[in-house]
């Protein structure tokens, strides 16, 4: 079965905040509640069971859904006090914080990863301009990341 891009909707039935955001996934019905700082650290506050998660499309382009997600999650609501998201959705995960240079893991590589893909790839330096206009993020995924903080430096291929 082909990934699916679920554009949801996380709500805190205590105080009614919100997060929105997008997921890839084989299963619309999955668990997965978002990955930003503020929603995880609500839902360890108030619980699991004090959220529900609403779909409000389904896309089998990821493209297409973080286009989506960029209409909906502008700065002015990522300003607002109910809303959990720390900024302006269409890439998802830490791209403005790769961006700006502040991650370890963008000093000194040339690494990009694919957050629709989940895939990392060492590219040339004259070729970043090109895979950032495809969706590509500077730097290794999480998973590389956890892994080489865990048991030192691993290669591409081991992850």
């Amino acid at each position: 079965m082909a990934h699916l891009y679920i554009l949801y909707r996380i709500n805190n039935k205590v105080n009614g905040k919100f997060y929105i955001g997008v997921h890839k996934t084989n299963n619309i019905h999955d668990d997965y509640f978002g990955s930003g700082h503020k929603i995880k650290a609500a839902i360890a506050k108030y619980g699991k069971e004090n959220f529900e998660k609403e779909i409000i499309q389904v896309f089998t382009n990821g493209v297409e859904a973080f286009n989506k997600e960029k209409e909906l999650v502008t700065e002015a609501l990522v300003k607002n006090n109910m809303c959990y998201n720390i900024k302006e959705g269409g890439h998802g995960g830490f791209d403005h914080v790769r961006a700006a240079g502040l991650h370890r893991s963008v000093k000194g590589t040339r690494v990009m990863h694919n957050p629709l893909t989940n895939e990392d790839k060492k590219i040339k330096p004259e070729n970043i301009d090109q895979y950032l206009e495809e969706g590509w993020l500077y730097g290794y995924s999480a998973k590389a990341r956890k892994k080489m903080s865990e048991g030192g430096k691993v290669t591409l291929k081991e992850i």
